[in-house]
């Protein structure tokens, strides 16, 4: 078998194996930090929203490289950002695979600008509405 013909089998058995992460498709990006200190020194900081309180801890962040961004977090003093608005969110969040994020996505919670936010057994769930 000549080198063309044994990369062409190579591509082919790479695109039916990996479908298409073989070909730099999307990828989902899952990171835990234990604190908003924690989060905004990382080198993912550029994808944490103003929205994330400076008393959160459990932060979780996905990002997708197709998808946008989800975020989940504990806070006692819950949402500070001053342009959150209280009521009905709208949207639904492209499920990314990760297990930290709920089956249910309330229609009730908080509109900050690009960001929908909800709360859940104890825990607040962003989605990031510009993908």
């Amino acid at each position: 078998m000549n080198r063309i013909a044994l990369a062409l089998s190579v591509v082919a058995a790479s695109t039916v194996l990996g479908g298409c992460a073989a070909f730099g498709g999307p990828t989902v990006s899952d990171t835990h930090f234990a604190d908003d200190a924690e989060a905004l020194n990382s080198k993912l900081a550029a994808h944490i929203p103003g929205i994330l309180p400076l008393d959160a801890e459990n932060v979780d962040l996905a990002v997708s490289s197709s998808a946008g961004a989800r975020l989940r977090w504990t806070s006692p003093g819950g949402i500070t950002a001053t342009y959150c608005e209280p009521g009905p969110i709208s949207g639904t969040p492209t499920d990314l695979g990760v297990g930290w994020w709920p089956k249910t996505v309330l229609t009730e919670g908080y509109d900050c600008g690009s960001w929908m936010v909800f709360e859940t057994q104890g825990a607040y769930y962003a989605w990031d509405t510009e993908q």
